[in-house]
């Protein structure tokens, strides 16, 4: 990585911002960068003073300073890797934002927020800015590493090798399986954590590694892995003929109940009804009615009778 060059973009971006978080944001990424230009490394300076200076304004000095990485969500997926890589192509891609999409490094700046539909569940995506060796920008990796489930943007091996890297010096590893968010979420950054992931890739046959790689552009099967990752099963409400938009999610791994449903649905129903109808793959045929011990699998569709 060429830190000259990154110093010069990153620069360009900082005359365009307006607010004191973004400068601030943008001032603790261009001070953390090493140029080898001795000029550069002057004006390195005086931006480190200048730092200092307006995180007195902001009252926050030493203290972590979020400036947009504060986010959190009920299911959230980071995009991350290096720059130029594809992350808001990806983002625009499954949540339909109009995210800036450029050739030109570190085009992304700040975390970019969206919702996806997935499957059903809405799942907040964040695209953070092109992580790199020896940064040290703790509210972004404290937000990487709370979040349900992370996709490293490759355009080639080298690329997710260089991400997995940089991840792994800032002690979180890999893996490809579901891990229960307790084990690795709201964990101090001097500890190891493991994160489920998978990687976007642009040409999936060039790859060999230890998650899935899945293509870039197929929306289909990077929506189905997330949805596998996040380990849920839905369960939809069932009345006069029409099914409910959203369903009710329980974790995939719990024993979920007709009694269960209609707890979280109101308990006020309990009182009126005592049977339902079911549709789908915990049934025996369409329609079977079931009392309220009845166990639920993904997808079933609960119609309550009297």
């Amino acid at each position: 990585m060429n830190q000259d060059i990154e110093f010069m973009k990153l620069q360009k971006q900082l005359k365009k911002v307006g607010s004191m978080s973004e400068k601030i944001e943008l001032l603790e990424q261009i001070t953390s960068l090493n140029p080898r230009d001795s000029k550069r490394l002057s004006i390195r300076s005086k931006y480190k003073q200048e730092l200092g200076s307006l995180r007195k304004k902001s009252s926050i000095k030493n203290k972590t300073v979020f400036n947009g990485y504060d986010i959190t969500s009920k299911y959230q997926v980071v995009l991350l890797g290096q720059t130029n890589t594809g992350k808001s192509t990806l983002h625009s891609l499954l949540t339909g934002s109009n995210v800036e999409i450029s050739d030109t490094p570190f085009t992304t700046y700040k975390p970019e927020v969206g919702i996806m539909d997935c499957k059903d569940i809405s799942v907040q995506l964040v695209e953070v800015p092109a992580i790199y060796k020896d940064e040290f920008y703790p509210a972004k990796y404290r937000l990487i590493r709370n979040a349900d489930m992370l996709c490293i943007c490759s355009r080639t091996p080298d690329d997710f090798k260089q991400t997995v890297g940089q991840l792994e010096d800032k002690l979180l590893i890999l893996c490809a399986s579901y891990i229960d968010p307790s084990s690795h979420k709201n964990k101090p950054l001097d500890n190891i954590i493991e994160k489920p992931g998978f990687s976007a890739v642009w040409e999936v046959s060039l790859y060999e590694m230890n998650i899935p790689a899945l293509n870039i552009s197929d929306k289909y099967s990077i929506t189905e892995h997330i949805f596998s990752l996040l380990n849920v099963k839905r369960i939809y409400s069932f009345r006069n003929d029409q099914i409910g938009e959203k369903p009710f999610v329980f974790p995939l791994d719990q024993r979920t109940s007709v009694f269960d449903y209609i707890t979280r649905l109101d308990k006020r129903l309990l009182v009126h009804h005592n049977k339902a109808k079911i549709f789908g793959s915990s049934a025996k045929y369409e329609g079977q009615i079931v009392g309220f011990d009845h166990l639920l699998l993904d997808g079933d569709k609960v119609e309550l009778i009297k």
